[in-house]
C-alpha cells in the first residue's frame, strides 16, 4: 500500500511540475513577446497551466516531503522517491540543455551565413524563448538539487541512492557522448567534403554547436563516472560494464560499417561507377567521417570494457559478458559474409547466363557483395575462431563454454535461419523447374534457376558448418562428462535390495559413474568414495560409532528413504540418481536459477528468429503473388 501511494504522490508530483513549469515558461514568453497575433491565447493557456498546475503540486509535494521527514527510513530512501529526484532532474535539465544548443546553433548558423531554418533544434525560437526555458529549469533543477542534498546527508548505506544515482550518471555520459560523437562526425563530414563542396556549412555550423555544448558536459560526467572508481561498488557495478559493453560493440558495429561503406565506393570507382572524382569525394564523406568517429570511440572504451570486466566479482557474468561480445560480432560478420557470397554468386549468375549487360547495376552488385566480404569474412573470423578454440578444450572452461545457453542459443539461432532460408530457396527452385516443364516457359530459366541454386547452397552450406559444430560439441561433451563421471565414484550403503536399486538408477543415467556396495556393517567408506548414499533406515538405528565414522567423512552424504514405519520422504531413487549425476559433474544437487540477462537475452534471439523467419515467409509469399 505505501508504494502505491508513493507511485501517486511522486507521479502527481512529476506531472504537475512540468505543467507548472512550462506555464511559467508561456507565461513569460508572452511577456516579453513582441508579437500581438495569438498573445491573447497564449497568455490564457500559460494562466490556465499555472493555476491548476500549482496547488496540485503544492499539494502532493507538501506530503511526499512531510512524509519523507517524519519516516525517513521507509519514505526518505525509498526507491520511489530516488528514481523521482534523479528524473525530476534529468526532464529539467535536458530542456535547458537542448535550449542552449539551440541558442548556440542559431550563433554558429550566424557565423557561418546559413540561414536560420537549417539551423539545429528550432530555428523560429527567439534568444529570448531559449533563455526563458534555461532560466526556469535551471532554478527548479537547483531546487531539487538541493533536496538530493539532503537526501545524500541524512543516507545511511546500504540503499538505493547509489543505484539509482548510478543510472542517472550513466545517463548523462550516454546523452553527452551522443552529442559529442554527432558533432566531430558532422564537421569531418563538412571537411572531408571540402575538395568536392558538396556538403553545405550547415553541416559545419551544427557540428560546431554540438561539439560545444556536449563535449564539456561529456568531460564532466565522465570525469564524475571515473572519479566514483575509487568506490569498489562503482568498479564492479554491472551497470557500467553494461553501458561499456554497448559502447563497445554498437562503435565497433559503425565502425565496420562505415569501413565497408567506403570500400564499396572505392571498388565502384575502380570498376568505373563514379565519372569525376570530385563525386566520389563528396559520397566518401559521410561514412567516412562516421567511421572515424565511431573507431575512436571503440578505441577508448573497449580499454575501460575489458578494465571493467577484470573488476567484476562474478565470473559467470564476466564469462557472459564476454562470450555475448563475441557471438554478436560473430552473428554480425556471418550475416555480412553470407550476403557478400550470395550477392556474388547473383552478379556472376546475371553476367554469364543472366544477359545482363555490363552496367551500373552489375558495378554496384559486384563492389557490394566484395564489400560485405571483406567486412564480414574476417569479423565473424575473428569472433568465432575464439569462441571455437574456448569450446574445443577439454578442462573446465571448455566444458562451461560447451554448456553455455549463449553458444547454444547462437547455434540454433543459425540452423533455425539457415533452415528457413533453404526451405524458401527449395520452394522457389522446384517452383522454377515446375513452371518450365508443366507450363513450357523456358524465358529466363536458367537465370532464375540458378539464382535459386545459390541461394540453396549458401543456406545449406550454413545449415552443414553449423550443425557440425553442434554435434561436435555433443561429442566433446559426452567425452568430457565420462572423465567426469568416472572419477566420482559414490558408495551404496544398506541392504543388498536397497543398493542395487539405487546402483540401476545411477547407472541408467550415467553409466561410467563406478559404484560400490558397501554392507551395512561397514562403519567407514573407502577412502576413494566421493559420494556416500544412506538409507534413512539406517541412519535412524546405527550405532553411536558408526555414526562418528559418517560425520568424519569428508564428501557429501546422501540419504534416501526406504521403508521405515512411521517416516514419509518425498525423494526416491530416480531424484537421487539425479543428484548424484548433478554433484558429479561439479553442480550444485539443486540446481540454480538462470541470470535474469541469460533469460533476456534468449527471448530476444527468440524474438530476432521469428522475425526473420516472417520475412522470409513475406518474401516467399511476394514471390507467388506477384
Amino acid at each position: 500500500m505505501r508504494t502505491l501511494r508513493r507511485l501517486y504522490l511522486y507521479g502527481i508530483s512529476l506531472v504537475s511540475l512540468e505543467i507548472v513549469l512550462w506555464g511559467l515558461i508561456g507565461l513569460l514568453r508572452t511577456m516579453v513577446s513582441r508579437q500581438a497575433v495569438g498573445g491573447t491565447e497564449q497568455l490564457a493557456r500559460a494562466l490556465a497551466l499555472i493555476l491548476v498546475g500549482v496547488p496540485v503540486f503544492g499539494l502532493h509535494w507538501y506530503l511526499a516531503q512531510r512524509g519523507a521527514q517524519n519516516e525517513p527510513q521507509e519514505e526518505r530512501f525509498s526507491l520511489v522517491r530516488a528514481v523521482f529526484l534523479y528524473l525530476t532532474l534529468l526532464v529539467l535539465l535536458i530542456p535547458a540543455v537542448q535550449n542552449t544548443l539551440a541558442m548556440i546553433g542559431r550563433g554558429t548558423a550566424r557565423l557561418f551565413h546559413v540561414p536560420t531554418y537549417r539551423a539545429l533544434l528550432d530555428g523560429s525560437q527567439t534568444f529570448s524563448d531559449n533563455l526563458i526555458a534555461i532560466l526556469l529549469n535551471g532554478i527548479l533543477a537547483l531546487y531539487f538539487f538541493k533536496i538530493v542534498r539532503e537526501d545524500w546527508d541524512a543516507f545511511v548505506p546500504p540503499g538505493v541512492l547509489p543505484v539509482v544515482r548510478r543510472i542517472y550518471r550513466y545517463v548523462w555520459v550516454l546523452y553527452t557522448l551522443g552529442m559529442t560523437v554527432m558533432g566531430v562526425q558532422e564537421m569531418l563530414r563538412y571537411l572531408l567534403a571540402l575538395p568536392a563542396r558538396t556538403v553545405g556549412a550547415d553541416s559545419l555550423s551544427n557540428g560546431l554547436a554540438l561539439l560545444v555544448v556536449g563535449l564539456p558536459l561529456w568531460y564532466y560526467t565522465w570525469g564524475n563516472v571515473q572519479r566514483s572508481l575509487t568506490e569498489m561498488a562503482e568498479r564492479r557495478s554491472l551497470l557500467r560494464a553494461g553501458v561499456l559493453f554497448l559502447l563497445t560493440l554498437l562503435s565497433l558495429l559503425m565502425t565496420l560499417g562505415g569501413a565497408g561503406a567506403v570500400l564499396d565506393m572505392l571498388l565502384l570507382r575502380l570498376l568505373g561507377g563514379y565519372e569525376t572524382l570530385t563525386e566520389l569525394i563528396g559520397d566518401l564523406s559521410g561514412p567516412l567521417s562516421m567511421g572515424i568517429s565511431m573507431a575512436v570511440v571503440w578505441a577508448y572504451h573497449q580499454h575501460w570494457f575489458h578494465r571493467s570486466l577484470a573488476a567484476l566479482d562474478d565470473s559467470t557474468w564476466r564469462e557472459g559478458l564476454e562470450r555475448t561480445y563475441a557471438l554478436l560480432l560473430s552473428l554480425a560478420g556471418l550475416a555480412a559474409a553470407a550476403g557478400g557470397v550470395s550477392v556474388l554468386l547473383s552478379f556472376l549468375v546475371d553476367s554469364s547466363v543472366g544477359g545482363v549487360l555490363w552496367g551500373s547495376e552489375l558495378r554496384e552488385r559486384l563492389s557490394g557483395g566484395l564489400s560485405f566480404l571483406a567486412v564480414g569474412l574476417p569479423l565473424w573470423n575473428s569472433a568465432w575462431r575464439g569462441q571455437q578454440a574456448l569450446a574445443r578444450r577439454e578442462d573446465e572452461t571448455g566444458a562451461r563454454a560447451r554448456r553455455s545457453l549463449l553458444r547454444r542459443g547462437y547455434l540454433y539461432l543459425v540452423l533455425f535461419v539457415s533452415v528457413i532460408g533453404g526451405m524458401a530457396s527449395a520452394v522457389r527452385l522446384l517452383f522454377v523447374l515446375l513452371n518450365a516443364v508443366l507450363g513450357r516457359n523456358f524465358s529466363g530459366f536458367g537465370r532464375d534457376f540458378l539464382d535459386s541454386l545459390q541461394l540453396l547452397v549458401v543456406f545449406g552450406v550454413l545449415l552443414g558448418y553449423h550443425w557440425r559444430a553442434l554435434q561436435e560439441d555433443a561429442r566433446l561433451e559426452k567425452a568430457s562428462l565420462a572423465r567426469q563421471y568416472a572419477a566420482f565414484p559414490v558408495g551404496v550403503m544398506g541392504e543388498t535390495g536397497f543398493a542395487q536399486g539405487v546402483a540401476e538408477a545411477i547407472h541408467r543415467r550415467a553409466p561410467q559413474i563406478p559404484v560400490t556396495l558397501l554392507p551395512p556393517s561397514n562403519a567407514a567408506p573407502p577412502s576413494d568414495v566421493r559420494l556416500l548414499i544412506l538409507p534413512r533406515s539406517l541412519l535412524l538405528s546405527a550405532p553411536e560409532t558408526a555414526r562418528s565414522a559418517w560425520e568424519a567423512f569428508d564428501g557429501p552424504k546422501l540419504v534416501l528413504p526406504d521403508e521405515t514405519p512411521g517416516w514419509i520422504w518425498a525423494l526416491d531413487g530416480k531424484g537421487a540418481a539425479k543428484m548424484v549425476q548433478r554433484l558429479a559433474e561439479g553442480e550444485s544437487p539443486g540446481g540454480g536459477a538462470r541470470p535474469l540477462w541469460q533469460t533476456v537475452l534468449y527471448v530476444l534471439l527468440a524474438l530476432f528468429g521469428l522475425q526473420v523467419a516472417m520475412g522470409l515467409f513475406g518474401v516467399l509469399l511476394s514471390f507467388f503473388t506477384g
